[in-house]
């Protein structure tokens, strides 16, 4: 019995120092590691068959991104979403941006309403996709 109560006592210890550590560390498995995460308070964003994918209207390259992040998420997660040039609530989003340095850098931002995966030029968005 007093063997048994010392176990309960040991496991609740390590269960508070386990909750105790800095969550914010984490093993991503992504190659290359991010050079910065910035961790935000709010809700996730929940993946649905009514997600849709949205690029920019007339651009091949940013097209192929769409359909294969499309592709992706149907092989991974089972679920089948639709790529449009039209941006909606709950979507995520394929965008150029001047703003990020590098051809092969890229941002994603995740928020309760949507996902966005911005790189300056389209090889930066696939690279953010990956």
């Amino acid at each position: 019995m007093r063997r048994a109560i010392t176990a309960i006592i040991a496991a609740v210890f390590a269960t508070g120092i386990a909750l105790a550590a800095d969550t914010n560390e984490a093993d991503y498995q992504v190659v290359p590691l991010p050079r910065q995460i910035d961790y935000i308070d709010g809700n996730s964003f929940i993946l649905s068959s009514q997600t849709q994918i949205a690029y920019p209207a007339g651009d091949k390259a940013m097209e192929r991104n769409a359909q294969f992040l499309a592709e992706y998420i149907k092989e991974v997660a089972g679920i089948s979403v639709a790529t449009t040039t039209a941006k909606t609530k709950g979507s995520i989003t394929l965008a150029l941006s001047k703003k990020i340095a590098g051809d092969e850098e890229y941002r994603i931002t995740v928020k309760e309403k949507g996902v966005s995966i911005e790189g300056k030029p389209a090889a930066g968005v696939f690279y953010g996709i990956q």
